[in-house]
Formats: C-alpha cells, sequence, structure tokens
C-alpha cells in the first residue's frame, strides 16, 4: 500500500494513494478544502477508483462512494472542507477591519454594547456621583446659599499631579503583566496545535501495517480527545462526557472520566498505543518527543490558571485608583468648576477601563477559543484511517 498525504507526503505500503481533487485545487484560492479523490488498485496499478467530489461544511461530514470498473469493491472516505473563506481569508479580512479608517466611529458605535464598558459603569458611575455633589455643594457655598462658615470642598492640584504618573505607571505594569500571561498562554496552546497535527501526520505515515488499524484509529482518537480534555482539565466546565462522546468509543470515555488526571491519562494511552505498534525505534522516538511536549503544555498551562498575579498587588491599584478619583473633583473644582463633573467622567471611564482590560486578559481561558482549530485538525486524519481499516 501506498499513501500521500495533502502535503505532499508519502510512506510506503502497497499501491494506495490520497490526493487532493481537481475540482479542490481549482477552488484553493477561495475556499480552503480538505476533501480528497482516491486511486485505489486491489490488484494492479491499473485499476482506479475515484471517490466523488462534494463539498459541504467545515464540522459536517461527507461520504463519497468509490467506484470504477475492475478491481472491484467500494470504499467510503469521508471528507471535510471549509463553506466559507478561507482562514487566511477571514484573517485579512479582519485585519482590513481593524486598520480601517473609520475604526474609531465604528468604535465609539459598539462602545456601550461591549463588556468592559458594563462592567465600569458602577465605579464610573460613583465617581461622577461624588463629582456632582462636590460641586453643587461648593457652588452653594461661593454663591452664599449656605452659612458663611462653611468651607468649600477643596485640595490643591499639586498632590494630584504628582500621583497621577505613579498610577499610571501601576496601571502599565498591571495590563503588561496580565497581557504576557495571556500570550505565554497562547504560545502553550499554540504548540498544542503544532504537536497534534505533527503526531497525527506522523502516525499516518508511519504505522501503516494491516494488523495496526485499530491501533491507528484508537491513537488518532486520543489525540482529539487530548485537546477536549485539557480545556476541561484548565475550565471545569463540565461538558467533557459529551464532547468526548463523540470523539471516543463508549468504553474508552469512561476510562477517561474515571481517571484522576484525564490529559496525562489519554497521554498515557497515546504513549502506550505507539508503543505497541509495528514502527522502528526512530520512529518511536520521535512521536514520543511529541507527547512529551504535551506535557509540557499541560504543565503550563496549569502554572498559568494555578498562579494569578497576587491578589495585594490587585487590591493595592484598585483601592489607589478609587481613592484618586473620589477625591479628582476636590482637586478640578478651583479651575473647572462645573466642568469638573464631565472631567471626573472622562477621566474614570479611560483609567477603569486600562484596569478593567488587565483583569479581564489576566484570565488566560480566553486564549482557549483557539482550541477548535486543535479540536478538529484530527477529523481529516480520522477520516483517512477509517478509509485503511476498510481497505
Amino acid at each position: 500500500m501506498f499513501w500521500k498525504h495533502p502535503s505532499g507526503r508519502t510512506a510506503s505500503s502497497e499501491g494506495f494513494v490520497i490526493k487532493p481533487p481537481d475540482s479542490v485545487q481549482q477552488e484553493q484560492q477561495s475556499v480552503d478544502t480538505a476533501g480528497f479523490s482516491l486511486l485505489f488498485h486491489p490488484n494492479a496499478l491499473s485499476h482506479k477508483h475515484k471517490v466523488s467530489d462534494e463539498k459541504v461544511a467545515w464540522g459536517e461530514t461527507s461520504k463519497g462512494g468509490v467506484s470504477g470498473g475492475g478491481g472491484g469493491g467500494s470504499v467510503t472516505l469521508e471528507f471535510f472542507s471549509f463553506k466559507n473563506a478561507s482562514q487566511r481569508s477571514v484573517w485579512a479580512r479582519r485585519m482590513g477591519l481593524h486598520k480601517s479608517s473609520w475604526r474609531h466611529g465604528r468604535h465609539i458605535q459598539t462602545a456601550f454594547s461591549t463588556g468592559v464598558i458594563s462592567s465600569i459603569i458602577p465605579r464610573v458611575f460613583f465617581c461622577t456621583l461624588i463629582s456632582v455633589l462636590v460641586t453643587i455643594f461648593n457652588h452653594a457655598v461661593m454663591e452664599g446659599v449656605l452659612p458663611h462658615w462653611v468651607p468649600s470642598l477643596r485640595v490643591p492640584t499639586l498632590p494630584m499631579s504628582l500621583t497621577a504618573p505613579v498610577l499610571s505607571l501601576l496601571l502599565v505594569f498591571r495590563t503588561n503583566s496580565s497581557y504576557n500571561r495571556l500570550d505565554e498562554a497562547r504560545k502553550a496552546w499554540g504548540s498544542n496545535v503544532n504537536r497534534t497535527r505533527d503526531v497525527s501526520r506522523q502516525a499516518l505515515s508511519w504505522i501503516c501495517d494491516p494488523d495496526d488499524a485499530d491501533k491507528l484509529q484508537s491513537l488518532l482518537r486520543h489525540i482529539k480527545a487530548f485537546s477536549y480534555c485539557l480545556k476541561d482539565h484548565l475550565t471545569q466546565e463540565n461538558l467533557l462526557q459529551e464532547e468526548l462522546a463523540r470523539v471516543l468509543e463508549p468504553r474508552e470515555v469512561e476510562l477517561v472520566l474515571k481517571s484522576s488526571h484525564r490529559p496525562n491519562y489519554v497521554l498515557h494511552v497515546m504513549s502506550d498505543t505507539i508503543k505497541h505498534c509495528r514502527i522502528s525505534k526512530w520512529e518511536s522516538k520521535s512521536m514520543d518527543r511529541n507527547i512529551t511536549q504535551f506535557h509540557d503544555n499541560v504543565g503550563a498551562c496549569e502554572r498559568l490558571f494555578k498562579t494569578p498575579i497576587p491578589v495585594a498587588y490587585t487590591r493595592m491599584i484598585s483601592r489607589f485608583l478609587s481613592i484618586w478619583h473620589f477625591l479628582l473633583p476636590l482637586a478640578l473644582w478651583n479651575s473647572c468648576r462645573w466642568l469638573t463633573i464631565p472631567v471626573t467622567f472622562v477621566s474614570g471611564v479611560g483609567l477603569f477601563c486600562i484596569e478593567e482590560v488587565g483583569v479581564l486578559i489576566e484570565d488566560p481561558s480566553t486564549s482557549l477559543l483557539c482550541c477548535q482549530s486543535a479540536m478538529a485538525f484530527p477529523q481529516l486524519w480520522m477520516a483517512s484511517a477509517r478509509l485503511m481499516k476498510e481497505l
């Protein structure tokens, strides 16, 4: 058999070729497709059978029967494709919007529908309310509405001017620390995506013995299950059983759910499966290095999730920012008068937004949105493995 992957890599077997169909190659510029055509030679290389070209939405399954004269038999191949534009085109479109000259108007238009703005409304409202009370009180004192012995509420502007740079630096350090955590989490999950692709490619290229077809399918199933297990291990969403039911066999799902550390259990199953396949020692070591990298990524994700930014640091910034804004109207009254209210509001929105962004990106779970690519990719390889078993 002879395997040929879409990337052009080949591995020896007995007369079997998988390559992209002509129709898909023609549409490759507009549609990112993972379809295949099949050339199968059961007895001799002269008999060719081609899978019918069908395009389906990504994540949906299409089955093409193998037909043709001469070699007999039929085989079912499942393949996947994107219904819309390719990911590259989507990314280019998003970057175009991001760099658009009209982006400021669009961002202002959608400002009050964002989660950041809605979460800071209570704090900004309270600070603005204080500025309104201070302004009304001082105006009443200045106009003589209150007794002459009642002092106006004001403080010198110098203390606020001296502490403003300190507050700005604290907010910058807080935001940078949070972004570094998010960036490190994204790199760890990106490494999972890359290792998933690599170990899947290695498995399909090197595990070619017909007696290992079941092991190959089991390995590919657990490669995909690893992403679900790691996501559940970190986020505790309790959706793992439902997600694994679409990937693993019922008995495999039961064993995974019984384990105390599910990602490590899946990696152990993958390692044990590779050990019992008929591949060379060098090939086994190469695949084991990918599994070791999976373990390193699990440790990196656990460290990020279990070691947040110190609470004392977060509380200090929150208290300093709140007290500073409570005192801001007192310092603005001498120079701003009734403008104290809008100035306090704008300052509160800006600085509290920066702090809130730092709090939001501190949680690396937002980077797990990209896990869909890691979960979807092995579907392609599993389709090829099922085909190998039927042959």
